[in-house]
């Protein structure tokens, strides 16, 4: 599936302006965790993990020891091949396009995502020129509303105000002009985001899951189902999985260590960390494909919604009104944000964020979509009538 910003026009939408990043630009944080990395550490590791080993200690300390500074080693070397590396990369294959309604950004290396703001939304356009001779187009002053810190998953991204850095100058000034030509166009009505006649909706194949209760006046526009369910969603997820081995491996070992020196309670508590390690390595993942498997994902002309029955009828829903236009990946994903954040975290999400895509307190996940990219129009057409910009699809 194609998701450049060309394919994921809605109906009668039409594209003003494309662009590239000229080059890869470093946050003063991600320098500063380099240099972090590079200097910090191994201080650290001379003054507090070195001086352990000056008198004897037991051999199960010494392997705890020893997996705590190689995980360590280990995590800051990956973070600066990223950073020196795959970023550049990553940064580099982005695409930006602004339409007569929305700014639309796509990028990503073997799994590709357009995600996308109605320009409506968004806040006074202005250009930021650096040193470099590139510009940042942005919106506003560019500083987010405060919320908690995003919850590490394979099923959400976090869908910040765009921001298009590392505009060549004469791309910047034509990406600036083009965001107020559509929002002229919008001021005076002449942008059009009407449901094509030729894009008729599919026919409901499904039948209403149970436990699903329309709304006054809600009228469901397509039911579907996942097609063929993944293992893994996206490197965080194979990084889980990949951790969840490590880790069990190395608690084996200090479990080893323990018994061979009669250490009964350390060995007993170790139990509760090879579970940890097993649960991360596969268990999740086979609780995850079982409700994954159970999932009815339903677009109405008010609320997307994902329901599913594992011991009883469970519902994520979200008001279209209430969110940004969906993130649609090329793997047959579409990823629903909320406009405004929520700002408060619930307890336990970061767990059921790892095992089901449905377990949040924001908005729900359409996954393993046979065709996203109907689906998608859809969606749009329909959150185009729930804002007020047009007529909801019948």
């Amino acid at each position: 599936m194609n998701v450049e910003p060309e394919q994921v026009l809605f109906a009668g939408e039409r594209i003003l302006w494309t662009g590239r990043p000229q080059r890869a630009r470093h946050s003063a944080q991600e320098l500063g965790m380099a240099l972090y990395l590079v200097i910090g550490v191994p201080i650290a590791l001379a003054l507090f993990i070195l001086p352990l080993f000056k008198h004897s200690q037991p051999g199960w300390l010494v392997a705890f020891t020893m997996i705590v500074v190689v995980g360590g080693l280990v995590q800051a070397v990956g973070y600066l091949i990223y950073l020196a590396v795959i970023q550049p990369r990553v940064r580099a294959s982005v695409t930006y396009a602004v339409t007569d309604r929305r700014v639309i950004i796509t990028g990503g290396l073997r799994v590709r995502v357009a995600s996308s703001a109605y320009i409506s939304s968004l806040r006074k356009p202005e250009l930021v020129q650096h040193g470099d001779g590139t510009s940042t187009l942005r919106f506003g002053d560019g500083r987010q509303a405060k919320r908690p810190m995003p919850v590490p998953s394979p099923f959400r991204r976090e869908a910040p105000t765009p921001v298009l850095p590392a505009l060549s100058g004469a791309d910047a000034s034509t990406a600036l002009a083009a965001v107020q030509q559509a929002l002229t166009a919008l001021s005076h009505g002449e942008a059009s985001t009407a449901w094509s006649s030729a894009d008729s909706l599919p026919a409901l194949t499904d039948a209403t899951p149970a436990g699903w209760t329309a709304m006054p006046g809600e009228q469901v526009l397509w039911i579907g189902r996942p097609g063929r369910v993944r293992w893994w969603y996206g490197a965080h997820d194979v990084y889980t999985s990949l951790f969840g081995v490590a880790w069990t491996a190395a608690v084996g070992i200090m479990e080893a260590l323990a018994i061979s020196q009669h250490a009964w309670p350390f060995a007993i508590a170790v139990l509760a960390f090879i579970a940890f390690g097993i649960h991360s390595m596969f268990g999740r993942l086979l609780w995850r494909r079982a409700r994954i498997r159970r999932f009815t994902y339903l677009v109405t002309t008010q609320r997307v919604a994902t329901v599913w029955n594992l011991r009883r009828p469970r519902i994520v829903s979200a008001a279209l009104s209430d969110l940004r236009p969906a993130a649609l990946s090329d793997t047959g994903t579409l990823t629903f944000n909320l406009a405004v954040p929520a700002t408060q975290q619930q307890p336990g999400q970061a767990t059921a964020s790892l095992l089901s895509p449905a377990a949040t307190n924001e908005a729900p996940v359409f996954l393993d979509l046979a065709d996203a990219a109907t689906v998608y129009r859809i969606v749009g057409a329909a959150q185009a009538g729930a804002m007020g910009l047009t007529t909801s699809p019948a």
